[in-house]
């Protein structure tokens, strides 16, 4: 993976945007402004949400069989004031100010039976600068589908698998695509079909597209 970015954001037609993360530790705070980030030579997160936390308030790691959490910031999960510990699939951990108050509620939940791949969620208002709608920290694949159980849950998406590699995508599903002017028919997309490390897509009827996403 090490010529992969690691952060991208996923745009599909309809069903709006995820932040797809590829690293198995990541950073969670807020967003810095520009003057901010000129004066100072913090580091900012990689999910940095407009919201008054601190620049890394918690880190989320992945281990061989679930999540861990450590704290920077004040945090509380299932319903006591901690420093860390597991994430359990389902469970929110909220994001304090230094006063105490609640800035951010989150939940981590795996929703594919035997795959660390995650899906990270927030309460609204809580957002980013650019409008996205969950993030994805990806392990060894990302479902995409109809599947209660996919990764990313829609009835209008086709049934693909995206597994990272060291230099893009391995694609596989049942479902036509186009890449550019080439097309694949369903007899080459269930065999597998590379794609680069950032891609436009047609899947099926709907248009995805994996972009950076140095602009949060």
């Amino acid at each position: 993976m090490t010529d992969q970015p690691a952060r991208a954001i996923l745009w599909i037609d309809t069903l709006g945007g995820y932040l797809v993360c590829l690293a198995p530790r990541i950073s969670i705070g807020s967003r810095a402004l520009a003057r901010e980030a000129e004066s100072t030579s913090s580091q900012q997160a990689d999910i940095p949400f407009l919201a008054p936390l601190r620049p890394i308030h918690v880190w989320v790691e992945r281990d061989r069989e679930s999540y861990v959490w450590q704290a920077v910031g004040r945090c509380r999960y299932r319903g006591r004031e901690s420093t860390g510990g597991l994430w359990d699939s389902g469970h929110e951990l909220v994001l304090l100010t230094d006063l105490g108050q609640a800035a951010a509620h989150l939940t981590l939940t795996l929703p594919y039976p035997n795959s660390l791949t995650a899906r990270l969620t927030w309460r609204w208002p809580l957002r980013l600068a650019t409008h996205v709608r969950a993030a994805l920290v990806v392990s060894q694949a990302l479902l995409l589908g109809p599947d209660p159980q996919a990764h990313l849950q829609s009835e209008s998406l086709p049934e693909a698998w995206l597994f990272p590699t060291s230099a893009g995508w391995l694609l596989q599903c049942s479902a036509p695509l186009w890449l550019g002017q080439e097309y694949f028919p369903p007899s080459k997309t269930e065999q597998g079909v590379f794609l680069p490390a950032f891609w436009k897509i047609r899947l099926g009827q709907l248009h995805l597209s994996l972009e950076p996403c140095d602009y949060l």
